[in-house]
């Protein structure tokens, strides 16, 4: 009955899985553009492995890998993939997914099953009959996408990263069917030859419901960087989510404003997913997540050392669609001349995953930087950035880099950068005020002290005598309790350099 003989599935759910093919197991070559001979089923039955010409090649390196996993790349040729027998275990109807890309609308299939002339194929402009799709897909781009088939003469369904795109009757197999051969790549006829890529496909031999979908798409999504109902949103949740408990690592209502470009990183032993590191497939964004400092090798690479803690972890990121450009947004708790960018990412953390590498690819003509000018990573509990803000300064024009450890299970987790210009701080004056062993104080300063070899101490005290003060704001010490400059700010005593909306540090280094 093709029975799943594994211990893993996709999203754990195993009941009528017929076809498991996937880019990153069951190849018989490991090498970046190997001809590939064998793409084995890892739903558990061998007798239905896809046989191939090794006309399609394995792409596992940058920048061809599919969010740092590998894929297959086809390049229109003949049946490059066909296997002569496979068995519906239900008959009656079929969900199965697709992730993957077609370079234009040119006809082309990315798989066809058949049994005698009853035909079940997903062409770029249709599915099974001529019906055209409207609107067409996405293309050059890598996508999810799901074929629903009730079967008999009921409406299909279309979707394209969890959003319903088209839906009408085609042709379908007709419930008797049993048994019978696939192409991937192509046709049965060798007609419809596929210039793209497929990381994965999954066939179900029955309707899934609303819960296994969610759950299956997610496990796609967070695999291969794709934001499912980019914009405006969707849940993703693992493979214990019964549909109200259980683990839901973004929430896109909480996340409201924030469901663009979702992605992440996070591990479900269940679906054998453990992406250590990761970006969105929408190139816009540049930001990227990873538990090394790696963001070259592929998620699979031995040279990638560190792996999530406990099953179920998760961290993902989602932002506001903003824009790169410097805003008019001063982010006054810590400077009246600092303006972030108008992008800001929320991130949303399920299960304690501790310290993270960001990296922000900060190669584009914004990030530019002058001698009065300096760049910090910013982060905060709030949008305005005003509650527990954290900031570190940054170098821009490449890979900017930070490591992190964020708020646990929850998404009061906010991300941006930020420019300081020292010339919007205070203005200038020419002309020293007070000068102690100088009669020439210099220029834009109120005192000047020429202590010549000798260093300058200021007022030091215990904290029992600070704390007798009658301090005012902008009074200085020398803490000898604890060996700390203190400022006082109105409020309370704060180390130097300390931003008094700061309270514990959020950057691992």
């Amino acid at each position: 009955m093709g029975l799943l003989t594994t211990a893993q599935s996709p999203a754990g759910i195993n009941n009528s899985l017929t076809l498991w093919l996937k880019a990153d197991a069951g190849i018989n070559c490991a090498t970046n553009d190997c001809s590939i001979t064998l793409w084995s089923n890892q739903q558990g039955n061998t007798a239905w492995n896809a046989i191939g010409t090794g006309a399609a090649v394995l792409k596992n390196t940058q920048p061809e890998f599919v969010n740092f996993n590998p894929t297959v790349s086809f390049s229109g040729s003949d049946k490059p993939f066909a296997a002569s027998n496979i068995s519906r275990i239900n008959g009656t109807a079929s969900t199965i997914f697709v992730v993957g890309k077609v370079n234009g609308i040119n006809d082309e299939a990315f798989f066809e099953f058949r049994s005698g002339n009853n035909r079940q194929f997903f062409i770029d402009r249709r599915y099974a009959s001529n019906t055209t799709f409207t609107p067409p897909l996405t293309t050059n781009l890598n996508n999810i996408f799901t074929i629903i088939d009730p079967g008999a003469n009921n409406n299909y369904q279309l979707l394209e990263n969890s959003r319903l795109t088209n839906t009408n009757k085609p042709k379908n197999f007709p419930t008797s069917w049993t048994t019978g051969r696939y192409t991937i790549g192509d046709d049965d006829t060798g007609g419809n030859k596929l210039t793209g890529e497929i990381s994965e496909i999954l066939y179900y031999d029955f309707a899934l419901t609303d819960v296994e979908l969610l759950k299956i798409h997610s496990y796609l999504a967070i695999k291969y960087g794709i934001s499912l109902n980019n914009g405006l949103g969707r849940d993703y949740v693992a493979s214990d989510w019964n549909g109200s408990t259980g683990t839901r690592f973004w929430n896109a209502a909480t996340n409201t404003g924030y469901n663009n470009d979702v992605f992440g990183i996070g591990i479900d032993n269940a679906s054998a997913l453990n992406q250590r590191v990761s970006r969105s497939e929408n190139t816009s964004d540049i930001l990227s997540l990873s538990l090394d400092n790696n963001f070259v090798s592929s998620n699979q690479s031995s040279t990638r050392t560190t792996n999530h803690a406990t099953n179920l972890n998760f961290l993902m990121a989602g932002n506001n669609g903003g824009n790169y450009s410097v805003s008019g947004n001063i982010l006054m708790s810590l400077s009246s001349g600092m303006n972030r960018i108008n992008r800001i990412w929320r991130i949303q953390d399920s299960g304690s995953v501790g310290c993270v590498y960001y990296n922000f690819n900060t190669a584009g003509a914004t990030f530019t930087t002058n001698a009065s000018q300096e760049w910090y990573v910013v982060v905060a509990d709030d949008s305005g950035f005003t509650t527990n803000v954290n900031y570190k300064k940054v170098n821009v024009g490449g890979s900017t880099v930070v490591r992190l450890d964020l708020n646990d299970n929850t998404s009061n987790n906010y991300v941006t950068l930020a420019r300081l210009d020292r010339n919007n701080i205070a203005d200038a004056f020419t002309g020293g005020a007070v000068g102690i062993n100088t009669t020439t104080p210099a220029d834009n300063t109120y005192l000047d002290i020429n202590g010549g070899n000798q260093g300058l101490v200021v007022t030091r005290l215990d904290q029992t005598a600070i704390a007798n003060l009658t301090a005012i704001e902008g009074m200085f010490v020398y803490n000898t309790t604890i060996n700390r400059f203190q400022v006082y700010n109105g409020t309370n005593w704060r180390d130097l350099g300390q931003s008094s909306a700061i309270t514990d540090s959020k950057f691992c280094d």
